[in-house]
């Protein structure tokens, strides 16, 4: 029994060639199925289970239509025939609980989305009132429990891509980019104390606005960058050069980097040309 299907849109980044980071979508699919799962069997059975096996929902990847992103269709079905917890309003309520779970920022935005929360859930309590308050509470907790999943759900935002949106059929109902990120993590980026040579490969580059996508050596990942140098304008300069023949280049940088020391944009200031012996 189908209940809703949800669209996951990657957008901004990698996603406009519809292309996204591989090991950056696994983790977030993984987090993403954990939290569309567990609002859906809460939502539809009244039951906080976190476990996979023992949730009464299952969610489908679901082929998708295209669009200038990279999207995955989520289909949550019930395993089961049985009573919904909510009634008939099941797929109603399942995207404001996904939203709620990624949403978890300062006490007062959190106090307004708890009661946007609640005001959705009396609409639809037909005689279930006085539980709503204690539901809500329960909601709160598994949030606070699914953390990690959060964390797994938005790996590709901010490095592969720039933000992810959910929708319901057509319409956006929540979106994460990476400043949002970063208030839910807990994130602080800071700048390096001190601009070092870097050996990079270039695999794109806007020569109109020097914004760029960098293998840095030494780093799995690629990272975003940002080329400063104003040669970066001209027809033949050495990034340009570096690109298309596919080869490192030496270049001094300045990194911006997250609280577990990452790179997560890397500043381009000047080239450095090979030493001579």
């Amino acid at each position: 029994m189908e209940l809703l299907t949800l669209g996951i849109r990657y957008e901004g980044g990698d996603a406009v060639h519809h292309e996204i980071d591989l090991n950056q979508l696994g983790e977030s699919l993984q987090g993403m199925a954990r939290l569309i799962a567990v609002a859906a069997n809460f939502v539809v059975t009244g039951k906080t289970t976190r476990h996979f096996d023992a949730l009464d929902v299952r969610v489908l990847a679901a082929p998708v239509q295209s669009h200038r992103c990279h999207e995955v269709m989520a289909v949550v079905e019930g395993i089961v025939a049985s009573k919904e917890f909510w009634g008939g309003a099941v797929s109603g309520l399942i995207p404001f609980v996904i939203q709620f779970f990624l949403s978890r920022r300062d006490k007062e935005e959190m106090k307004h989305l708890a009661d946007a929360l609640k005001r959705q859930m009396e609409l639809v309590s037909e005689g279930n009132q006085k539980n709503v308050d204690s539901l809500v509470g329960v909601i709160n907790r598994l949030a606070d429990a699914l953390h990690p999943s959060v964390k797994k759900a938005l790996s590709p935002v901010g490095r592969s891509v720039e933000s992810m949106g959910l929708y319901s059929g057509e319409r956006k109902f929540h979106e994460v980019n990476a400043n949002d990120k970063g208030a839910m993590m807990g994130e602080t980026r800071v700048f390096s104390d001190h601009s070092r040579q870097y050996d990079v490969v270039i695999t794109e580059l806007d020569m109109t606005t020097g914004a760029c996508k960098l293998s840095i050596e030494g780093q799995q990942e690629r990272v975003n960058g940002q080329i400063v140098d104003p040669t970066v304008t001209q027809p033949g300069n050495p990034y340009a050069e570096a690109m298309t023949a596919i080869s490192r280049i030496s270049i001094l940088g300045k990194a911006e980097v997250d609280a577990d020391g990452d790179i997560v944009k890397l500043y381009v200031l000047d080239t450095i040309s090979p030493s001579l012996d």
